[in-house]
């Protein structure tokens, strides 16, 4: 036996391989800024990605982008985690607290 995402052994039990998960947070993207939700201009490898994955378009983000990575990559609330809307940048003494399981855990 052999399933779509596995491999099988000899006893007949199936190993399935982890998925792969790649996921884009891009900021400042708006609506029609990807040709699959009508920009002018075309996209068509972004548009091939989110035709072949999930296209997430209904959430809630903060004002800048650290606490909006923060919250997806920690499933928590900015705010809880001291990600109050500053945006953490090279050479900032702070981040995201390490006793957080983040999606990459």
């Amino acid at each position: 036996r052999v399933s779509p995402n596995g491999r099988s052994h000899s006893d007949g039990r199936v190993a399935t391989i982890p998925p792969h998960v790649i996921m884009f947070v891009i900021d400042d993207l708006g609506w029609n800024d990807v040709s699959y939700n009508g920009a002018e201009f075309s996209t068509p490898n972004i548009d091939g990605l989110a035709k072949s994955g999930i296209k997430l378009n209904q959430y809630y983000v903060n004002r800048v982008c650290s606490p909006t990575r923060s919250s997806l990559m920690a499933g928590r609330y900015a705010y809880n985690m001291g990600q109050d809307g500053t945006v953490i940048t090279n050479g900032h003494p702070y981040s995201l607290p390490l006793n957080h399981t983040t999606l990459g855990d």
